[in-house]
């Protein structure tokens, strides 16, 4: 749940960040601030960091229903099976940061194929981001989000899956419980 709340601020605040890092980049002529412009304006950075957000949204689902202190066990296997799904399937149908992004980002013409703009919704001409991008760019990051969601998804299946079969899963849970001021009460 950390990651997710490390990356969500920089999705949501992308284009004031890289506005930013530009006009500091600009000012005061610091390498420091140029190469992060650089970087968080490289198409593969939007892209995964769009991806990113989308996998995070299931995976912190999951880890709060997890530690729900109202779960039962019995939800368990199907709550694994529904986020393994949903990640599975994005390598089909992008999530909706993903999916924003694939519908807001389109390459320069032809006269510049180096170059992609990411319109933001809601944002006019002026406020979009200018990426560098290239076809061999967009095909790579295809390949690697196929390969990271089905690494993803398995790792989660050997991991999470297993455990639930064994009970494993909620032995911490079960324990906190074991201990809990409410629990010694009764005795």
């Amino acid at each position: 749940m950390s990651l997710n709340n490390a990356i969500q601020p920089i999705y949501r605040t992308y284009r004031s960040l890289v506005k930013t890092l530009f006009e500091e980049s600009q000012q005061t002529k610091h390498a420091s601030a140029l190469g992060l412009h650089s970087f968080l304006t490289n198409f593969l950075f939007c892209a995964f960091l769009c991806l990113l957000v989308d996998v995070l949204n299931v995976l912190t689902k999951l880890c709060k229903t997890m530690q729900s202190r109202d779960l039962l066990y019995s939800y368990v296997k199907p709550k694994i099976a529904i986020a393994i799904g949903e990640i599975k399937g994005m390598k089909n149908v992008s999530g909706l940061a993903l999916k924003s992004f694939e519908g807001n980002c389109a390459l320069m013409p032809a006269g510049n194929p180096q170059k992609a703009t990411w319109r933001f919704p809601g944002a006019n001409t002026e406020e979009c981001v200018e990426l560098k991008c290239s076809t061999p760019m967009v095909k790579k990051f295809s390949s690697l989000k196929n390969q990271y969601l089905q690494s993803l998804a398995d790792n989660l299946e050997r991991r999470l899956s297993a455990h639930a079969r064994d009970g494993k899963v909620l032995e911490l849970e079960a324990l906190s419980q074991l201990t809990s001021p409410k629990c010694l009460l009764e005795y």
